[in-house]
């Protein structure tokens, strides 16, 4: 991502927690934003219109409007959401609401870990792994697993900055230029 779109997904989102945080309707804002992502991903006509540049912004302003007064969204989600839209940045909107989430993560002292393995964790293979970060880490572990079939086996963690990758494909990929350089 760009210094300038960083930038602007770093003001909207400040300004969404500050107003939230200051309005004290953190947890409402929270849950309207979860379920506006939960609307977005399931609904391919929605997320094709708010991503389309070819869109205007009164239809996606008419659309993201309509959404929030349909779901009773806070008013402060609403007018967040329908500034995002009028102001044209509604393509950067989920970035903005995954920094908001991080934001709020960070207010709550958690800490969150994104793990990416071959299979679906088991329960109690999600326990261990919680567990044992936060023997490492400390603080309240909050663990964003996707699955990609593609790692073969093993997981991928990352840590804010740090990544550790045990995966088998990186594994495989690490032997096989292990291997380029001694035939």
């Amino acid at each position: 991502m760009s210094s300038g779109k960083s930038d602007l997904v770093r003001r909207y989102s400040t300004a969404l927690f500050e107003l939230a945080k200051e309005s004290k309707q953190l947890d409402s804002v929270e849950k309207d934003i979860e379920s506006l992502v939960k609307l977005i991903n399931e609904n391919d006509e929605l997320k094709e219109t708010l991503e389309n540049p070819i869109v205007a912004r009164k239809e996606k302003k008419a659309a993201v409007t309509a959404i929030s007064k349909k779901a009773k969204f806070n008013y402060i989600t609403c007018n967040f959401i329908c500034l995002v839209a009028e102001k044209g940045r509604i393509y950067a909107l989920l970035k903005m609401i995954d920094a908001f989430f991080d934001l709020l993560s960070e207010h709550r002292g958690e800490v969150k870990i994104y793990v990416a393995s071959a299979k679906k964790l088991t329960e109690k293979q999600n326990k261990n792994l919680k567990d044992i970060l936060e023997k490492e880490i400390g603080g309240n572990i909050i663990i964003d697993a996707i699955v990609n079939p593609e790692l073969l086996g093993g997981l991928i963690v990352k840590i804010g900055y740090r990544m550790v990758d045990s995966s088998l494909r990186s594994k495989l990929q690490r032997l096989q230029t292990v291997m380029k350089g001694v035939c």
